[in-house]
């Protein structure tokens, strides 16, 4: 059912929250992480300082950064990071002109209004970051520890990073309006988007009733 709160959200008109005005009118690239800090999959300490360097630098396009918050909690338990780290960090978005850190309760705004989207390889949401349609790029690592792709057959169709330069490439392409993919992307949707209607929840509820009078019998629809 969460991919009927996306489709319902991206048929909307964009409601802009306090503060995420000043992304309105920019190229917008969604940032999210995945976690398990230690983890080859995770790519933020990789990326990071190249990332918000490349939006310092090019005020017209805009970043929604959304880092996992079971990472977030890793590198305070781990002791990388305090409260105070957090803190600051939640300050450089606040007084940045085009960079804003999203903790809603889902991803679905994000989604709305991004145009392209950044990601680790075996992160949980390619699968609902592919139901938009939108450029997506997978981060890897390249210090040697980057890990194994569990779905590579999907991985293939989208973006690949594997250096700061193939990152920063793939953020050009997008605020230069080019994508490549997006062929290869609609075949994956196409694939593996079996339902994106708004109706997958109704679908549900139908199966799960179905099922309840074959094994109860219409006496219990009285």
């Amino acid at each position: 059912p969460k991919f009927d709160e996306i489709y319902e959200k991206m048929q909307e008109e964009a409601e802009w929250p306090q503060g995420w005005e000043k992304l309105k009118g920019k190229k917008i690239i969604l940032w999210t992480t995945d976690h398990v800090w230690n983890s080859g999959n995770v790519t933020f300490d990789l990326y990071a300082r190249e990332i918000f360097g490349f939006l310092e630098e090019n005020p017209d396009m805009g970043l929604i950064f959304r880092p996992h918050p079971v990472y977030l909690a890793e590198l305070k338990r781990n002791g990388f990071w305090s409260e105070s780290d957090v803190s600051r960090l939640r300050q450089y978005f606040e007084k940045s002109v085009n960079m804003v850190w999203d903790e809603f309760h889902d991803y679905s705004l994000a989604y709305k209004v991004s145009d392209a989207i950044l990601l680790d390889a075996n992160c949980g949401i390619i699968v609902s970051a592919l139901a938009t349609k939108k450029p997506m790029c997978v981060l890897r690592r390249y210090d040697g520890r980057a890990c194994e792709i569990f779905h590579p057959e999907v991985v293939d169709k989208l973006y690949l990073a594997e250096s700061r330069e193939q990152c920063i490439n793939f953020l050009n392409e997008v605020a230069n309006g080019v994508d490549s993919k997006e062929r290869e992307r609609e075949k994956a949707f196409e694939e593996y988007i079996s339902y994106f209607d708004g109706k997958n929840g109704q679908r549900i509820k139908d199966f799960v009733t179905e099922k309840y009078f074959e094994k109860y019998g219409e006496e219990r629809r009285q």
